[in-house]
């Protein structure tokens, strides 16, 4: 590389935010979100507007899968084993066209769908995870609202939906556990418990397809 130290320097690009490039790129898809921020705009946090809080809270979102699971035959609530590093659970869903104990024995796809860590900067990650947890309740809700859509993905796939990766990094609006490690880089060595847990889950069932579903944006 030589003595030249500028070589080693990489610069940032800087992110600039422009409503007529957005709009022009990327037009109105004229559907319908049913995720609680959308369908419930009262259940958002006040810190929304000002960027200090994402929409949904735990209370909220549990709701919303408590909800789906008791009026609806093709879906299953749960709770992890595990629990966060301050004590908030996971509850997910497992979604199938039969009955669970049916679907166990189904010859169907198995994905696992799940919201996890993210990247950017510190309160970028917070935002970018909050977008993929509204992502992802969207996903639900338009399973609840479209039977036609539903029935035809649940006729070859049974789908485990974990909704949050971070609990405690989503109540303190920050990107790390609440023993301030990067979810990122932990999740490669499993020394804390919350980050086994997860992967424990997952592990029990005969997962054929693994998503993570990560926001992205510039730093």
């Amino acid at each position: 590389m030589g003595s030249d130290s500028s070589a080693l320097i990489i610069p940032y690009q800087v992110a600039i935010w422009s409503l007529q490039l957005v709009t022009t790129n990327f037009p109105d898809t004229n559907g319908t979100l049913f995720s609680p921020a959308f369908t419930s705009p009262e259940t958002r946090l006040p810190g929304f507007v000002n960027g200090p809080d994402g929409p949904t809270d735990d209370t909220t979102l549990d709701l919303f899968l408590r909800s789906i699971a008791e009026r609806s035959e093709w879906a299953e609530y749960k709770v992890a084993d595990h629990t966060s590093e301050e004590g908030p659970s996971f509850p997910y869903i497992v979604v199938s066209k039969s009955s669970p104990a049916e679907s166990d024995l189904a010859p169907k796809l198995r994905v696992w769908v799940q919201v996890i860590r993210t990247h950017g900067f510190p309160v970028a990650c917070t935002a970018t995870n909050q977008q993929a947890t509204r992502q992802f309740l969207a996903l639900l809700g338009k399973l609840d609202a479209d039977r036609g859509w539903r029935g035809t993905l649940l006729e070859r796939l049974v789908i485990t939906l974990l909704p949050r990766y971070n609990p405690d990094g989503v109540a303190y609006f920050q990107r790390a556990l609440a023993s301030n490690l990067d979810p990122n880089r932990e999740h490669t060595k499993l020394a804390r418990e919350m980050s086994r847990g997860p992967q424990a889950a997952a592990e029990r069932v005969p997962i054929i397809v693994r998503s993570s579903l990560v926001t992205w944006l510039p730093r």
